[in-house]
């Protein structure tokens, strides 16, 4: 599934292509992916420009001229294409947008795990959804307070998309890689300093994830992704990753170089 990073290319895809473009024409092939009807997507879609273009985690949310909000979440595979001539639509189109200079946007989604609705504001989406806030815009402090009184495992905390969204499984290993912490550690055997490190991780992974446009063979050598497999040796140690299980996903861990508190 694509995670924060990933997202964050498709946000600025999106503004590089449809900001400011309006919509002449939607197009639904596959009407399982509308959490609306058709005729109330086309009425709130159809001759509204897109305005503004944000991001939240791992949805993204598209501002019309008119009264709603675009909500768009990729599900497993989903992806999204500009492009202009007929014979270019992508496979596993789902939704097609016709703008007026000519163009088209394709919502892709090959497993049809994505999925498009509106909101009336991001923030009424995220009370409605409970859904907590960015990743990479919160603050030390909120993310500090938001771990009070806590004592479930750090990994299954980092996926919990109520408290922080945007992480996913493979950003929490590696978040935890860095920051030497094992992914069982109960919250409330962290230090303070502990949490400090996690929080600087999660914008260090975000960061250079989205510096290097989420191409994962160009992050640096010391990243866990490159050994996040079975067989997998640790950069620091040199030692066999271990294949755990934490809160019910599949977890990489380097058992000499995270420490368990």
């Amino acid at each position: 599934m694509p995670e924060l990073p990933e997202v964050e290319m498709y946000r600025i895809y999106a503004e590089s292509t449809v900001l400011h473009k309006k919509v002449i024409k939607t197009e639904v092939i596959d009407t399982k992916l509308l959490k609306v009807s058709i005729p109330t997507f086309k009425k709130h879609i159809e001759g509204q420009s897109f305005s503004a273009i944000t991001r939240v985690g791992k949805y993204i949310f598209i501002k019309t001229t008119g009264a709603k909000y675009l909500v768009v979440h990729f599900g497993m595979t989903g992806n999204w294409q500009y492009f202009k001539d007929d014979e270019d639509i992508p496979k596993y189109t789902k939704v097609l947008f016709y703008f007026d200079n000519g163009f088209k946007l394709s919502y892709i989604s090959k497993r049809k795990f994505g999925w498009l609705n509106l909101t009336d504001s991001i923030e009424q989406f995220q009370q409605d959804h409970n859904l907590g806030s960015d990743a990479l815009s919160t603050s030390q402090s909120a993310f500090i307070k938001s771990l009070d009184g806590r004592k479930s495992p750090i990994k299954s905390f980092l996926l919990n998309q109520k408290t922080m969204s945007g992480i996913g499984n493979w950003m929490a290993d590696e978040i935890l890689y860095q920051s030497k912490l094992h992914p069982e550690t109960p919250i409330n055997h962290l230090s303070e300093e502990d949490k400090k490190t996690i929080y600087q991780k999660i914008q260090h992974v975000c960061e250079v994830a989205i510096q290097k446009e989420a191409n994962y063979d160009d992050f640096p050598s010391y990243f866990l992704i490159h050994n996040r497999k079975k067989g997998g040796i640790c950069y620091h140690t040199g030692d066999k990753l271990e294949k755990i299980t934490v809160g019910g996903r599949g977890t990489f861990v380097s058992t000499k170089w995270q420490v368990k508190k």
